[in-house]
C-alpha cells in the first residue's frame, strides 16, 4: 500500500515543477579609458532568443553625457560588438562637427577589449585612441528553478522512507 502512494506523490510533485523558462541575464561593466575618463554600463542576455541589447549607459565626454537614448550596441560578427555613440566609424566623424564621440570593441566571450577610439568636437580635434580597461561588475546567483527543488525534496523523502524502513523493531522478552 506504501508503494503505489509514494510512487503517486513523487508523479504529483514532479507534474507541478514548471519547466525552464527563458531568463533575462544582466552584466554589469565598469570601463576605465587613459585620457577619456570612465563610465558604466550593462548588457542584457535573453536566453531564451540568444540576443544582447544595451540596458543601461553612463558615460560623459567632453561636453556630452552618453545614456542608452544616444548610444548603441551593434553586432559586428559572432560575439563582437561594438558600444559607440552617434557613430561607430572615424570615418564618418567630420559629418559630426561640434560632436563628441567614441566607440569601442565589446565580446561576452573573448575579454576584455584593450582599444578605445574617441573624438572631440566631431572632427575639429582628430580621432584619438587609448587603452581601456574593462571590469565585469559581479552579481549574486539566482535562484534555484522549481523542479529542482520538487526533485530534493523527493530525495529527502526517500531517504527518510528508507532509514524508517532500515529500522528492525527487536520484541521485549
Amino acid at each position: 500500500m506504501r508503494q503505489p502512494a509514494l510512487v503517486l506523490a513523487a508523479v504529483a510533485a514532479l507534474s507541478f515543477a514548471a519547466p525552464a523558462k527563458a531568463a533575462i541575464v544582466t552584466s554589469n561593466y565598469s570601463f576605465v579609458t587613459g585620457a577619456a575618463g570612465s563610465g558604466t554600463f550593462s548588457v542584457n542576455f535573453d536566453t531564451g532568443t540568444g540576443t544582447y541589447s544595451l540596458s543601461a549607459f553612463n558615460y560623459a565626454l567632453g561636453s556630452t553625457t552618453f545614456t542608452t537614448a544616444n548610444v548603441s550596441l551593434q553586432q559586428t560578427g559572432g560575439f563582437n560588438f561594438v558600444i559607440g555613440g552617434n557613430t561607430i566609424d572615424a570615418a564618418t566623424v567630420t559629418s559630426l562637427a561640434g560632436q563628441d564621440d567614441f566607440s569601442f570593441g565589446w565580446a561576452p566571450v573573448v575579454f576584455p577589449p584593450t582599444v578605445f577610439t574617441y573624438y572631440v568636437a566631431g572632427g575639429i580635434l582628430p580621432v584619438q585612441t587609448t587603452n581601456i580597461t574593462l571590469a565585469l561588475v559581479e552579481t549574486p546567483a539566482g535562484v534555484p528553478e522549481p523542479a529542482t527543488w520538487a526533485m530534493m525534496l523527493l530525495g529527502f523523502a526517500g531517504i527518510g522512507i528508507a532509514i524508517r524502513r532500515g529500522r528492525k523493531v527487536v520484541a521485549a522478552t
